[in-house]
């Protein structure tokens, strides 16, 4: 099932997209303390480095679910919430959608 996206933050180099239909709840889950997490760990990602494997890191249970990574927001605010996020590395520009 095809799914439509809508820009987060981008660069034009490395691009950051929503899923649209979902873009509201996952954005209010967040709130200010996630949406500046979420920011420091793409910036990470802008600047070459690589962000800590304990906040983002690849989660491959199934054989079958490749370069998909998991955005780990720790703590009791979060209840140790997951954002699972599709890197599309292999095309110009690069892609991580969640």
């Amino acid at each position: 099932m095809k799914r439509n996206k809508v820009k987060l933050f981008g660069d034009g180099e490395i691009e950051f997209y929503i899923d649209e239909e979902n873009k509201d709840n996952i954005i209010d889950f967040l709130d200010e303390k996630g949406m500046d997490k979420l920011r420091h760990i793409f910036s990470r990602i802008c600047n070459g480095k690589q962000p800590p494997k304990d906040v983002y890191s690849q989660e491959n249970y199934d054989k079958n679910i490749k370069d998909v990574t998991a955005i780990k927001f720790k703590g009791t605010s979060f209840n140790n919430a997951r954002i699972y996020c599709k890197d599309y590395g292999k095309n110009k520009p690069r892609i991580i959608e969640k």
